[in-house]
């Protein structure tokens, strides 16, 4: 019940983030998520896209540092409030990181936690909806 993102370890210099996108879009793969956090030097690129396998294989070839890691893709409302209410369920467990980004008429939020098991109690507990890959598609 969880969903594939890649990270991509990039030095942190114009032009990188072009030449991943280049990659992928020359393989008919769609971006549909991206966050980015950088340093000074360095940055991790995290991505939800159409083919995860197949842009963690085309990446790899094209030289990139690339890992494929499962995150809870959980959904919410459009409405303002939604990603409060949302998070306020996990107000006791903590994150390593969080982004949200919306596909069509659907609002998701990405989670990665150190706690996977209590996250998913959390998700059964208060009926909340995991998005997969085949909802992406």
């Amino acid at each position: 019940m969880t969903l594939k993102q890649l990270s991509i370890f990039v030095e942190n210099r114009s032009g990188r983030l072009l030449g991943i996108l280049d990659v992928l879009a020359s393989h008919q793969i769609n971006v549909l998520a991206l966050t980015v956090a950088d340093t000074a030097e360095f940055g991790i690129i995290r991505l939800i896209v159409s083919d995860p396998q197949k842009a963690t294989q085309v990446l790899k070839e094209a030289h990139f540092s690339v890992n494929l890691n499962d995150v809870l893709c959980i959904q919410m409302g459009l409405e303002p409030g939604s990603l409060r209410d949302l998070i306020h369920h996990f107000s006791d467990i903590s994150f390593e990181y969080v982004y949200a980004f919306c596909f069509g008429e659907i609002a998701a939020t990405v989670i990665r936690t150190d706690d996977r098991e209590q996250a998913l109690k959390i998700v059964e507990k208060n009926n909340l909806k995991l998005i997969t890959e085949k909802d992406l598609k």
